[in-house]
């Protein structure tokens, strides 16, 4: 009986622990990126595969007619594209919660922009979570290579 009693308080206090991790996550940007971009009620209904750096109106445009359905573009924020790339990089997680952590970082001497998602998950269930992780970012200036991971 006391085993019994000792076992239900034990998986209470780490229930309870896991439920308050999860509930805690935050997600946050940092290094070069400019801010996170939000999508608002514009739903992505088309299977993105690849990462996505998007880097003139006309780009973007395509990409809202290939991407986007029923949804006010209007809402959407304004992008300049003479000062601003968009990046995307998708991430898949089986998890309760997510945080995902995302900077970018310039190396001015290698010429390189890297744009990292480190994904922090609250286990325990195996709900399928995705994002895109839309950034704007300073504009990725001629010669420069982008490099995108996950970590």
């Amino acid at each position: 009986m006391i085993r019994t009693i000792l076992s239900v308080i034990v998986f209470s206090a780490l229930l309870y622990a896991c439920n308050n991790k999860c509930r805690s996550l935050q997600s946050d940007a940092g290094g070069a990126i400019v801010e996170m971009y939000n999508m608002g009620e514009c739903q992505i209904y088309s299977r993105i595969d690849s990462n996505i750096r998007i880097s003139h109106d006309t780009q973007w445009s395509n990409f809202q007619a290939k991407h986007f359905q029923f949804c006010n573009k209007a809402a959407l924020k304004g992008i300049d594209f003479n000062k601003h790339d968009l990046l995307g990089l998708k991430v898949n997680v089986s998890a309760c919660n997510v945080a995902m952590h995302r900077r970018l970082d310039i190396d001015t001497a290698a010429k390189t922009y890297t744009y990292s998602v480190r994904a922090e998950l609250c286990q325990g269930c195996g709900t399928q979570l995705e994002s895109m992780n839309f950034a704007l970012v300073p504009k990725l200036p001629a010669g420069y290579t982008l490099l995108f991971k996950k970590l």
